[in-house]
C-alpha cells in the first residue's frame, strides 16, 4: 500500500509539472494567434489601399496616422509623409471609404490634417438623389453635418452624399456619408442642416 501510495504521489507531481507545461505552450500560442491576426488584419488593409489606389485616377500617396491633437475641440492628427514625399497645403486626404481631411501644414516628413468633421473645414458636397448642394461641416460635437440649403421636402435619411468638387481641394464623386436626420437651420428660417 506505501508503495501504491507513493507510486501516486510520483504520478501526480509529473501530472502538476505537465500542467504547467501545457499551460505554458497555451499561453505562448495564445501571444502567437494574436500575432498572427494583427499580421491578417495589416495584410487586409494594405491590399485595401492598394485596391483602392489602383482604381483611383489620381496620384495618391498611401500614409498613417502618427500622432493626433490630443483635444476634443481640435480635430487635428498627424500623418507619416510630408513634403519629401510630395504632399501640399490644402490636398484632399481620403479612404476608400471616402474623404477624411484637407491637409493643413506640411513637414519634411509628417503632415498636419484638419478633419472634415472640425468646425473649421469644410468641404462641397452634393447629394446624390436630389442634386441639391451644400457645405459639410463639423458642429461642436465634432459631427459633420450640411448646412445651408433650403428647406426640400425630397432630402429623406438615407440618402447618400458625395463631394461636389466646387471647393478645388476634394475631387468630385467621392463618398461622404450617409444623411441621418434632417432639421431647421435653428439661425436661418426656410433652411435645413
Amino acid at each position: 500500500g506505501v508503495f501504491g501510495f507513493w507510486k501516486n504521489y510520483i504520478d501526480l507531481r509529473h501530472v502538476r509539472q505537465q500542467n504547467q507545461d501545457l499551460q505554458d505552450t497555451v499561453d505562448r500560442l495564445r501571444l502567437e494567434q494574436a500575432a498572427l491576426i494583427e499580421d491578417a488584419r495589416q495584410g487586409q488593409r494594405l491590399q485595401a489601399m492598394l485596391d483602392f489606389q489602383q482604381k483611383y485616377l489620381y496620384k495618391t500617396i498611401p500614409a498613417q496616422i502618427i500622432g493626433t491633437s490630443g483635444s476634443n475641440q481640435s480635430r487635428l492628427f498627424t500623418i507619416d509623409k510630408g513634403k519629401q514625399e510630395g504632399l501640399a497645403r490644402d490636398m484632399a486626404v481620403i479612404t476608400g471609404d471616402g474623404i477624411v481631411g484637407k491637409v493643413r501644414e506640411v513637414f519634411p516628413h509628417s503632415a498636419q490634417v484638419l478633419a472634415i468633421n472640425d468646425q473649421s473645414s469644410g468641404a462641397g458636397v452634393i447629394l446624390e438623389t436630389t442634386r441639391i448642394r451644400g457645405i459639410l461641416r463639423g458642429n461642436e460635437e465634432g459631427q459633420p453635418q450640411i448646412v445651408g440649403i433650403l428647406a426640400d421636402q425630397r432630402i429623406k435619411p438615407g440618402e447618400n452624399v458625395l463631394t461636389a468638387g466646387g471647393d478645388q481641394i476634394f475631387p468630385r464623386g467621392l463618398p461622404v456619408g450617409v444623411v441621418e436626420k434632417v432639421e431647421n437651420d435653428p439661425d436661418r428660417d426656410g433652411f435645413i442642416n
